[in-house]
């Protein structure tokens, strides 16, 4: 499957591009540059962080992973290409998929309205994740037993 990904796009189909690949489409934590590295790293001990930043760039300028910019000033990645939409933990900073149907014709919408050709959208979700929300009651709930004196 992969070779036929990396020919389809013109790309030559190196060691390093092949485990970043497959690593990337195996987890679902949206990882940075510097995470993938440390999971990469397992198999090509000798891979350096440039490669995987280079290889990356390439990799997401041809559309076989998603770079997703988000407001913890972090590049994170995604192995899923299609359209879907990510939340974010504003604590943690954890993202994920957002299993949603995608929003037909809100591009169309937009255009008719204020008049821009839209080329493409993005809808960011952000929030608590469960486990920060289970941290945030428990302090909330010692909070509440200090002030009480229980």
């Amino acid at each position: 499957m992969e070779v036929e990904l990396f020919k389809r796009k013109k790309l030559k189909k190196t060691k390093a591009r092949k485990v970043i690949l497959e690593e990337i489409k195996k987890v679902k934590t949206h990882p940075t540059a510097y995470e993938l590295f440390n999971i990469v790293k397992k198999k090509l001990p000798r891979v350096s962080l440039g490669t995987i930043y280079r290889n990356l760039d390439v990799m997401s300028e041809n559309g076989l992973i998603t770079k997703i910019k988000t407001n913890d000033s972090q590049t994170h990645f995604d192995g899923r290409t299609e359209d879907h939409y990510h939340i974010q933990c504003i604590e943690c900073g954890r993202i994920d998929d957002v299993e949603l149907d995608i929003l037909k014709g809100i591009d169309t919408i937009v255009e008719e309205r204020i008049h821009y050709k839209v080329l493409y959208h993005t809808i960011n979700f952000y929030g608590l994740c469960p486990e920060c929300l289970k941290k945030r009651k428990k302090q909330t709930l010692k909070n509440d037993l200090l002030k009480t004196g229980k």
